[in-house]
């Protein structure tokens, strides 16, 4: 009589959902710039988002050392059908544009900083968003997250066709502004407030309060 055969024991099988990244400020080496400029590869072959270049400036011109705060740049638009709404420079990539080039082009575009007044300095990740406009036919937007510091002087120049105004604002003050927003655009406010908590302990420690 042969000897019976161990029953192999059957093992489950079990879907791994794969985590979405959480958004983190790395410093931009060149080995952290080529990932960002990957993302906007990937973005454009996949071709389901629109590339968007999203950018927080973190004002170092002329007397930011008097300011008791950092002070990060914040915009509002009104070009989408919901009334003013608030947000970092941001823009599309065009076709073929590269990255940095929209990076500069965008803040030329929006509040007329000039090039050498911008030192880029980090990259957060990429996050998706809704799109009310639609342009190019993409139901939703791909956020490519940098940061920047902004040498320039503390004026800037808005241009009306692209905002309606912008303004320097420290921690607690964009705090109040997000809220604002997510009145508007909750899932756009989701993205900037885990963007800009990165580097801005005071927000990362309001959006633990909020979970």
């Amino acid at each position: 009589m042969s000897a019976k055969k161990p029953r192999r024991k059957l093992q489950k099988r079990t879907k791994q959902k794969t985590k979405k990244r959480k958004l983190k400020f790395q410093q931009l080496t060149n080995k952290v710039k080529k990932i960002a400029v990957d993302a906007l590869r990937v973005c454009t072959q996949k071709g389901t988002h629109r590339p968007t270049v999203a950018i927080d400036f973190r004002y170092r011109g002329p007397g930011w050392k008097r300011l008791k705060k950092p002070h990060h740049l914040m915009i509002w638009s009104v070009n989408d059908g919901t009334g003013e709404n608030p947000g970092i420079v941001k823009g599309g990539v065009e076709v073929g544009e590269k990255l940095f080039v929209a990076a500069y082009r965008e803040p030329a575009e929006e509040v007329g900083m000039r090039r050498e007044h911008i030192i880029f300095r980090g990259y957060g990740g990429t996050r998706s968003v809704r799109s009310l406009k639609q342009k190019g036919g993409f139901p939703k937007k791909l956020y490519i997250i940098l940061y920047a510091d902004y040498i320039g002087p503390w004026k800037l120049i808005v241009n009306p066709n692209e905002i309606s105004r912008q303004a320097w604002q420290t921690d607690v003050q964009i705090e109040k502004t997000l809220t604002e927003l997510d009145a508007l655009r909750p899932d756009k406010g989701k993205v900037l407030r885990e963007a800009l908590a990165t580097v801005l302990p005071y927000l990362r420690k309001k959006k633990k309060e909020k979970q």
